[in-house]
C-alpha cells in the first residue's frame, strides 16, 4: 500500500475563504459572502487517518510516499529498502490530520492558486 505525503493539510475554513476571495476579485460572486457552519454531516469525519500506529510496524517513508508493507513477506524487504532508499518509520508514527499542529495557510492557499489554477491572483 502506498500512501502519498500530502504536505501540510488544509482546513475547509481556510479553502472557502480562499476560494471567496477569488471568486470575489474575479468579479463571479458578490462583493458580500457569508458562510454558514451547518455542523456535521451523517457519516462525515473530522480527521483522516491514513497511517494507524498500529500500522507503524509496516510502514517505510520512501519520500513523497509512504508504503505500508505486508505482514508476511514473500520477497526481499532489504532489497525493497535499497530500491527506494525507504526509512522505517518510528514505532507508534501514524499520519493524520488530527494530531498535526501545521495547517497550511489562507495566504499559501492563495499562492497555490496563483500557481496552479490563475497566475493573475493576487
Amino acid at each position: 500500500i502506498f500512501i502519498l505525503d500530502m504536505g501540510k493539510p488544509h482546513k475547509i475554513l481556510n479553502i472557502a475563504k480562499s476560494m471567496i476571495n477569488f471568486y470575489k476579485k474575479k468579479k463571479i460572486t458578490k462583493s458580500y459572502s457569508k458562510i454558514i457552519f451547518i455542523g456535521l454531516q451523517d457519516g462525515e469525519k473530522i480527521h483522516e487517518e491514513m497511517i494507524t500506529s498500529s500500522d507503524a510496524f509496516f510502514t517505510y517513508d520512501i519520500g513523497k510516499y509512504y508504503t505500508i508493507v505486508p505482514q508476511k513477506k514473500n520477497w526481499d524487504v532489504d532489497k525493497f529498502v535499497l530500491l527506494f532508499n525507504a526509512t522505517k518509520v518510528q514505532s507508534g508514527f501514524s499520519y493524520n490530520s488530527e494530531s498535526n499542529d501545521q495547517w497550511i495557510s489562507v495566504e499559501e492557499i492563495r499562492v497555490l492558486i496563483k500557481q496552479n489554477i490563475d497566475p493573475t491572483f493576487e
